[in-house]
């Protein structure tokens, strides 16, 4: 769960950085949002869903099981974020 919230911190200041630049993006991830959720312990997935749902209600994602970057992480989270159509 610590690594699930340091993510999504991580991901706020990405969101925040990117509207600095562009403020016509969301400041939240929305339908338009695409996220790849990486889980290296499948045993885990019902709690890594029930935070995106909570977290992110409107955002797509798909949750992939999976080695990532590092040994000692057991998470990684890709996103797309833009403007709703």
């Amino acid at each position: 769960m610590a690594q699930l919230e340091e993510t999504a911190r991580n991901l706020q200041t990405l969101l925040e950085t990117a509207r600095a630049h562009a403020p016509e993006l969301p400041a939240q991830f929305e339908a338009s949002s695409v996220l790849r959720v990486y889980l290296r312990d499948p045993a885990q997935q019902s709690v890594v869903e029930a935070f995106l749902r909570a977290r992110w209600p409107l955002a797509q994602w798909v949750l992939l099981h999976a080695e990532v970057c590092r040994p000692e992480l057991l998470i990684e989270i890709d996103a797309v974020h833009r403007p709703a159509d």
